[in-house]
């Protein structure tokens, strides 16, 4: 049914939600924006990695009750035309997987709204109901083409059956992978120039066209 794709692969912070960053968005909420640009800046400057920035992140927000960020997230809403995406892509056939360097508490929220296959993303660590300021880090900006990878051998699914939606420098090493790369409102030239199409629109009701497009029978 889904002819020569099997498989579709998304982010989640700016694809399937209208926020770009629930890493930052928290910082907004929980009221450690600047502390959080200070890590930033680190990492971007190749002080630090990955995960210990997000370590650094997370231990901002040590101490605080898990229905306080829960609260803080609460208004982040799933982007128009992300309910239609995922259902499309099912009746055609395809698996959907989501992976997301952002957290597991909308991730998963998100996956299991739409009826995601498999979800992967990072998990602030609490204990007695409070942030213990850890996280588990399993999606970095960096290897989520690894992680497609592995998915795909679990599925028995080459990577060329694979289409990638994304937006950010944390999505190219995926889009690099696929076997249909789409640019959705691309955040840097990066993404544009390591992607075979690109859409941008305010709903995934033109990526959701595409996919119908590329099964049709």
């Amino acid at each position: 049914m889904g002819g020569r794709y099997k498989l579709l692969a998304v982010d989640v912070d700016g694809v399937l939600t209208e926020v770009n960053s629930v890493w930052r968005h928290l910082h907004e909420r929980l009221g450690t924006l600047r502390e959080a640009v200070v890590n930033a800046a680190l990492f971007m400057e190749g002080r630090i990695s990955y995960e210990e920035w997000a370590r650094l992140d997370a231990a901002l927000w040590r101490g605080v009750r898990v229905e306080e960020v829960m609260k803080a997230v609460s208004d982040v809403r799933l982007r128009e035309g992300a309910v239609e995406l995922v259902e499309l892509a099912r009746e055609r056939g395809l698996k959907v997987v989501a992976l997301s360097a952002g957290l597991s508490l909308i991730a998963d929220r998100v996956a299991a709204e739409l009826g995601i296959d498999k979800c992967l993303s990072n998990e602030l660590v609490v204990r007695d109901g409070v942030v213990t300021g850890d996280v588990v880090v399993r999606v970095t900006c960096f290897n989520k083409g690894d992680l497609l990878l592995n998915i795909c051998g679990e599925l028995g699914i080459k990577p060329g059956e694979v289409v990638v939606v994304g937006d950010s420098e944390a999505d190219i090493s995926m889009m690099r992978v696929s076997g249909l790369a789409i640019a959705y409102n691309p955040s840097s030239p990066l993404v544009l120039s390591c992607a075979h199409l690109t859409i941008v629109s305010e709903t995934l009701k033109p990526v959701a066209d595409l996919l119908e497009r590329l099964t049709r029978c």
